[in-house]
């Protein structure tokens, strides 16, 4: 009999957790895997957790995002039937409450949580190099599995065609963006700046254009920003998409923008976006921060100052400009679709992931 295998979701079955674990789960054919996903609130989640946990009497859990309730609920169960629990982590939750400006409580809630799951998970998934290599220099043991993505799924069918007079520039992104308060950039600002730059210079041969596909409290403050510059019509935002669509939707940008701070938050990031990118062979621009200075070549990468740095999109647009002036190839970069399929690929992900939970189960006997 297979052993039984819970994949405990701290997110719906349409987050980012749950394309990772249902990515790995359809792969893992030496296992009955189940995925438990978060309903309702947090609280209430824990419970409902524990109770199909219980239902289910798996061999191993693993728990994807490291989050109350899924960890809570796990590290529980787990204790009292002496199995093992994998803690599948991809930030540094201490370093990314500061960079929101959580409240003191609230930073203090997420110090303990950090301390109780590196403590009482019996192994650590990390998805960026640098988070993997903090953890060894703790003595803590720590696998790193990067960010999926199914390549033949983004491979691109039809591509755009170069950048022309008839035919704008499209510099493009994917991801929610919260508004974190007037002394912070939210998510897709970076993407706005570029564009009003590239545009208001009016330094390029063709015209420009943004696509932003994602939805979140920040898009109405970029929003305002564009109509307080008269560029109203120089980014679309297309909202909130199922996954399903987003192949078709990042093929038709010619450059995507992948940006991480330099500091904490970013060193120990993959981000879900890049693999897609590169998956989709587009060409990417992005902070020469974590993973991605790590798997991208240099053409493609844009110093970061700090935590917070004001002059990068200004950066960014003059790297396009030189990019243009070089007559960069920006439509079906094989080299990208390479690099996917070397560290990105699910297929190549879950044989790693099979190994590991083999192993764990083999040490419990």
């Amino acid at each position: 009999m297979k052993p039984v295998i819970a994949f405990v979701v701290s997110g719906g079955t349409e987050s980012p957790m749950s394309q990772r674990a249902q990515a790995f789960a359809t792969r893992l054919d030496a296992y009955r895997v189940h995925c438990l996903f978060r309903t309702g609130r947090k609280g209430a989640a824990a419970m409902r957790f524990g109770r199909q946990l219980r239902s289910l009497r798996p061999d191993l859990c693993c728990v994807f995002d490291h989050a109350l309730d899924g960890v809570v609920a796990t590290a529980t169960y787990c204790q009292a039937r002496r199995i093992p629990w994998i803690l599948d982590s991809g930030d540094d939750i201490v370093a990314l409450g500061r960079a929101f400006g959580r409240s003191a409580i609230s930073q203090s809630a997420t110090r303990w949580l950090d301390r109780f799951g590196e403590a009482r998970a019996d192994h650590i998934v990390v998805r960026g190099r640098g988070h993997a290599e903090r953890y060894q220099a703790r003595s803590i043991s720590a696998t790193w599995i990067p960010d999926g993505v199914d390549v033949a799924q983004f491979a691109p069918v039809t591509l755009p065609d170069e950048p022309s007079a008839s035919n704008p520039l499209v510099v493009g992104l994917v991801g929610s963006s919260r508004w974190a308060g007037p002394d912070r950039m939210c998510y897709g600002q970076d993407l706005v700046d570029v564009v009003c730059d590239l545009i208001q210079r009016n330094s390029l041969p063709f015209p420009v254009r943004g696509v932003m596909i994602g939805d979140g409290t920040g898009i109405p403050v970029l929003q305002m920003q564009l109509r307080d510059r008269g560029l109203e019509h120089a980014v679309t935002f297309l909202g909130r998409r199922d996954y399903g669509e987003l192949p078709a939707l990042v093929a038709t940008m010619h450059i995507c923008l992948s940006t991480q701070s330099d500091d904490d938050v970013g060193a120990v990031r993959t981000t879900g976006k890049l693999p897609i990118y590169l998956a989709a062979g587009r060409f990417i621009l992005a902070s020469r921060v974590g993973e991605a200075a790590r798997v991208l070549p240099a053409e493609m990468l844009v110093s970061y100052d700090g935590d917070f740095d004001t002059a990068y999109p200004a950066r960014v647009a003059n790297h396009i400009r030189e990019l243009v002036h070089a007559n960069t190839r920006f439509t079906n970069r094989a080299e990208c679709i390479a690099i996917a399929h070397s560290f990105f690929d699910y297929d190549v992900l879950a044989t790693r992931y099979a190994r590991l939970i083999s192993q764990m189960l083999e040490a419990r006997g």
